[in-house]
């Protein structure tokens, strides 16, 4: 019921608005009257109206004036001039004021009543944004105190929860304002439909004033049919009937969480609250046990088409037993750990959630076949940059020992001291010379050795051979020789006599 105040300094046309306001009904109620500006302004002072009708011309405080001193007490009060006066100059001001409505005496009644209508429409929608505003903190836990501006009459409800997707984060947003059109063609315009923070996911309050649990329950399938028209996949789960309105951030919070074990890839149902997935959870964590050991096994041994068989078997028996996506997840997180555990990412968790990461393989699944392709692809993608960064950094690797033993012709060095170099083991090095130059270390530095005697052999004739075995740190020139005919097939001294030969005189 809306308050009603009406000021007007003749008692006859004050008498006759309250007898037509009163006739005209409409939820309103006439609480207060006063023959002049100041009186009224007094009155409102002590009571909150929600409408107020005003003469212009008026003693000791105009229309106006009140007008304006009401706006500041009350800013969402909804105001009508009532005046003999057909002046521009007053609707001027009047619209400054932002008032509502602006009648001419005599009043007519159907005017009138066009007027209240109005009125009462903007009053309401007032009222029910106001509610939504209220229930909206409620949701999401934002109101601290609930003083008599956050009371709100809504003593049984039922509470509705839809969410798109599988999980409650990184699915597809659901539409608020397609929910309120969707509800609105269900005949249910005044149910509330509320954001929870969480894209996905909405809130509906259905109040149970005028209509049963049983409506309500029956209105969910229908909701879900019109939801499905716009998205893959799509779950409802409905409340008991509650009756604590100001526990809304909890009773919803506890409707996620019983919606997140019973969700199932691709299907779209209603579930009511309380509904337990029918699973024996010892033996779900003993065949999670078995299954992370048989993965790891043919995971570490590069089984790749082992383990995609693998994971195509457990699919076809998880999508007989009707897994709920809670506990798939459970098995998506035992494949990533594994997987990044043989491809050598200690430092996984430090840098992502492997929950955040399930997730997002999770995450626009409608099959068992997505959840297949998004795994391989990961599985691609890990072993791709696995072997590349192995290859980039045996590369640079090479190259460094590489560097460091052609640096080293004119001394002498052992497979150890380049070990100790570079920190690698010694069977490491081989391994990495044996792949790129199909020679051991020492072979290759061997070589290199002789490709540079051969160089001081031919460009200098009167170098002595011993001199030469020096330079290179053989500390036995028999043995310096013995190693360059390994090489060359001649001796130092036959290659120079068949090679120096050819050059110009002191060359």
């Amino acid at each position: 019921m809306y308050k009603v105040m009406v000021v007007e300094d003749s008692k006859p046309i004050l008498r006759n608005i309250v007898n037509h306001i009163t006739a005209i009904g409409r939820g309103m109620k006439i609480v207060q009257t006063a023959a002049d500006g100041r009186e009224a302004l007094e009155k409102l002072k002590q009571n909150r109206v929600d409408i107020l009708f005003t003469d212009i011309r008026m003693p000791f405080l105009d229309g106006l004036k009140l007008i304006e001193e009401a706006k500041k007490l009350y800013s969402s009060i909804k105001c009508v001039i009532i005046s003999g006066y057909d002046e521009f100059e007053y609707a001027k001001q009047a619209m400054k004021l932002q008032v509502a409505e602006y009648l001419l005496k005599p009043i007519d009644i159907d005017e009138l009543k066009k007027v209240t209508d109005n009125l009462i429409s903007q009053l309401n929608a007032a009222a029910s944004q106001e509610i939504t505003n209220i229930l909206q903190e409620l949701v999401l836990d934002k109101v601290s105190t609930h003083s008599e501006k956050h009371s709100i009459n809504v003593s049984n409800y039922s509470l509705s929860l839809i969410r798109t997707g599988l999980l409650k984060r990184g699915s597809d947003a659901v539409s608020i304002s397609l929910l309120r059109d969707i509800l609105n063609g269900l005949d249910s315009s005044e149910a509330c439909v509320l954001e929870t923070g969480f894209p996905c996911e909405a809130v509906v309050v259905f109040n149970l004033a005028g209509h049963t649990y049983e409506d309500i329950c029956c209105l969910q399938h229908r909701l879900l049919a019109g939801l499905r028209v716009e998205y893959s996949q799509v779950n409802i789960i409905v409340s008991e009937c509650l009756n604590d309105i100001y526990k809304l951030n909890s009773q919803y919070n506890n409707l996620s969480n019983n919606l997140s074990s019973l969700v199932n890839i691709g299907k779209s149902l209603v579930y009511m609250a309380g509904s337990q997935p029918e699973l024996n959870l010892a033996g779900l964590h003993e065949e999670a046990s078995s299954f992370q050991h048989k993965l790891r096994l043919l995971i570490k041994n590069r089984q790749n088409t082992a383990f995609r068989h693998e994971l195509t078997s457990c699919f076809a028996k998880w999508d007989k037993n009707n897994y709920p996506v809670i506990f798939i997840k459970k098995f998506v997180t035992i494949i990533l750990d594994e997987l990044h555990k043989v491809f050598e990412k200690p430092d996984f968790d430090l840098l992502t959630d492997i929950s955040t990461e399930a997730d997002r393989i999770l995450n626009g699944c409608y099959s068992y076949a997505d959840i297949y392709n998004n795994i391989n692809n990961y599985f691609n993608s890990l072993a791709h940059n696995y072997y590349s960064a192995r290859k980039s950094s045996a590369d640079e690797r090479f190259e460094e020992i590489d560097f460091f033993i052609r640096s080293k012709i004119y001394d002498t060095i052992t497979l150890q001291d380049i070990s100790d170099k570079f920190n690698l083991s010694p069977s490491y090095i081989s391994r990495l010379l044996k792949l790129r130059l199909n020679h051991s270390p020492m072979d290759y530095y061997m070589k290199l050795k002789m490709e540079e005697a051969k160089k001081l052999i031919t460009s200098n004739k009167n170098i002595l051979i011993k001199d030469i075995s020096d330079l290179l740190g053989f500390s036995d020139q028999h043995y310096f020789s013995k190693v360059f005919k390994a090489h060359m097939g001649l001796s130092p001294v036959d290659f120079r006599n068949v090679n120096v030969k050819e050059l110009p005189p002191n060359g």
